[in-house]
């Protein structure tokens, strides 16, 4: 899509900023981890992770992807004069920072509110621990970091480690449901 999007800018003579981001956070999707998480904490009294600090996935919450737009819509704005007064069009590939965030993270969520869903909703009932099992392979990939644009830095944006939290919280909740 980033080939095209230059193509088209170089084609049509237009300047195009190409936004690119990893995982955002909240993500209803049920193949999300977290999800996957919750079906398994369920039905099956377990959850399976990727043990230690170095698996995980760069997450954006929502709210921070859309304060990168404004950031940088306001900044492409400020320059637009002397941008007028080049006539050679700008191509400009974004790529959102993310948050590194391990799995321990998605386990240690997803385990609390379904002990919490649990003990408030089925309290007669007497269920199993939720134990938790490590994954004994994980993709190497899933060690990925991701920088992000130095101009969205210079421009003052960094994501809020906060936020995805609560992503990630709300995420399960919605899997609860």
């Amino acid at each position: 899509a980033c080939v095209e999007a230059e193509k088209l800018s170089n084609d049509l003579k237009i300047s195009v900023t190409f936004w690119d981001w990893i995982s955002v956070v909240p993500n209803y999707a049920p193949n999300y981890t977290i999800a996957r998480m919750v079906t398994e904490a369920l039905n099956f009294h377990r959850i399976t992770y990727s043990p230690g600090c170095e698996y995980g996935r760069p997450l954006l919450h929502s709210v921070d992807a859309g304060r990168a737009l404004v950031l940088y819509t306001e900044h492409r704005l400020s320059s637009l004069t002397s941008a007028l007064a080049s006539s050679t069009p700008v191509f400009t590939r974004l790529i959102l920072p993310g948050v590194f965030t391990p799995f321990i993270l998605f386990r240690d969520i997803v385990k609390t509110r379904v002990e919490e869903q649990q003990h408030t909703r089925d309290r007669d009932l007497l269920l199993p621990p939720i134990d938790v099992v490590e994954q004994r392979v994980t993709p190497q990939f899933l060690t990925t970091r991701c920088d992000g644009s130095a101009l969205l830095n210079d421009i003052g944006f960094f994501p809020d480690p906060t936020m995805i939290q609560t992503g990630l919280e709300d995420t399960c909740r919605s899997a609860l449901s």
